[in-house]
C-alpha cells in the first residue's frame, strides 16, 4: 500500500506552501500576459478551491456520497476581487483553509475514500480521486504562481517538482499490483527486476538532490541496489520511495531559483544545480517507464494512469 493518503496530503500542502511563501508583494500583481490571471488571482482561485472542496471532503466522507454544483471560477475571483487583496493577506487565507483540509484528510474513514462524488452533473468520481485531483490542481496553479513570479527558473523548479510527484504516483500505481515474487524477478540474471530500479532511483535521487544539493551526507552503496533479490515487500519497497521522494521534494522547495546556477558534486563530476535536477528527473522517468512495461508484462493489468 502507499504512504496513508492522508501524509501524501498534507506533504504535498506543505511542499506548495514552501513555495508561495517565498512570493513577494510586486510579483505577484504582475501577469504572466494580458488575459491571464495574476499570481494574486490564481492564488485566490486555489482558496476558492480550497472551499469547494471542504464541502465535498466533509459530505462524502459523512454521508458516504456528495452531489453538489460545479464552480464558476471566473465569476469567484472576479466577484471576491482577489487582484486588490495584499498577497500575505491571501496567503494566510489560503494557508489555514488548507490546514483545515488536512484536518479533515486525516480523519476520512478509509472505506469512505471509495464515498461516489458528482459535481455539476458531471461523471461519478470517488471521493479518494477528488482529493488526489485537488493535489494535481493545486500544484498546476502553484507551478504558474512561480512562473509568473520568477520566470523560467521558477518554471523549471515547478515542473520538476511536478515531474518528481507525478513519477511517484506511477511507481505507487505498479507496485501495489505487485506480489513480492513479481517485485524481484529477473528475465535473465543480467537482468534487473523492478525491486531493483526502484531501489536505484532511491538512491540516485538521495546522491543527486538530498546530497548533492540538500548537503546530507552520501551514504548511496550503488552496488547493492542492484544485488538485491528480495527480502523487501512491494509495501515496503513502495515506501522507501515515497520517503525519497518526499525527501528530494523538501529539498527542492526550499532551493531559490537563484541557486540553480551554483556547482555542486554529486559523483566526483561538477555540475549547475540546474544539471542536477534535471539529470534526476530524466533518469527517473527513463526508469519508471520500464517499471510501467515490466508491470504491465507481469500482471496483464492496464494501470490507468491517464486521468483525463
Amino acid at each position: 500500500m502507499p504512504i496513508e493518503l492522508g501524509k501524501q496530503f498534507r506533504s504535498g500542502i506543505t511542499a506548495a506552501e514552501s513555495q508561495l511563501r517565498r512570493i513577494g508583494e510586486q510579483g505577484a500583481s504582475q501577469k504572466i500576459r494580458a488575459d491571464s490571471w495574476s499570481p494574486k488571482e490564481l492564488l485566490g482561485h486555489l482558496i476558492d478551491s480550497a472551499l469547494n472542496n471542504h464541502q465535498r471532503f466533509v459530505r462524502a466522507a459523512l454521508d458516504g456520497f456528495y452531489e453538489g454544483p460545479g464552480y464558476e471560477q471566473n465569476r469567484w475571483v472576479d466577484l471576491h476581487g482577489y487582484a486588490e487583496q495584499p498577497w500575505t493577506e491571501l496567503f494566510d487565507h489560503w494557508s489555514s483553509q488548507n490546514e483545515l483540509l488536512c484536518c479533515v484528510v486525516d480523519r476520512i474513514p478509509e472505506e469512505r475514500l471509495e464515498a461516489a462524488c458528482r459535481i455539476g452533473g458531471g461523471a461519478p468520481v470517488t471521493l479518494s480521486f477528488l482529493i488526489e485531483d485537488y493535489l494535481v490542481h493545486l500544484h498546476h496553479h502553484v507551478a504558474q504562481i512561480v512562473a509568473a513570479e520568477s520566470g523560467v527558473a521558477g518554471l523549471f523548479m515547478a515542473y520538476s517538482m511536478k515531474k518528481l510527484r507525478q513519477m511517484s504516483e506511477y511507481v505507487a500505481q505498479c507496485l501495489t499490483q505487485l506480489t513480492e515474487e513479481q517485485l524481484w524477478q529477473r528475465s535473465a540474471e543480467h537482468c534487473n527486476s523492478i525491486g531493483n530500479l526502484v531501489l536505484h532511483l532511491c538512491g540516485n535521487m538521495r546522491q543527486w538532490i538530498v546530497h548533492g544539493i540538500g548537503g546530507s551526507a552520501d551514504i548511496r552503496t550503488r552496488d547493492a541496489e542492484f544485488a538485491a533479490k528480495g527480502g523487501q515487500s512491494p509495501a515496503q519497497v513502495l515506501a522507501v520511495f515515497e520517503s525519497t521522494v518526499a525527501d528530494a521534494l523538501a529539498v527542492l522547495s526550499e532551493l531559490p531559483p537563484e541557486r540553480l546556477t551554483e556547482r555542486t558534486t554529486p559523483q566526483k563530476e561538477e555540475v549547475a544545480m540546474l544539471e542536477a535536477i534535471y539529470q534526476v528527473v530524466g533518469h527517473l522517468q527513463q526508469h519508471v517507464g520500464q517499471i510501467i512495461f515490466a508491470t504491465k508484462q507481469l500482471t496483464g493489468n492496464d494501470l490507468h494512469l491517464y486521468k483525463p
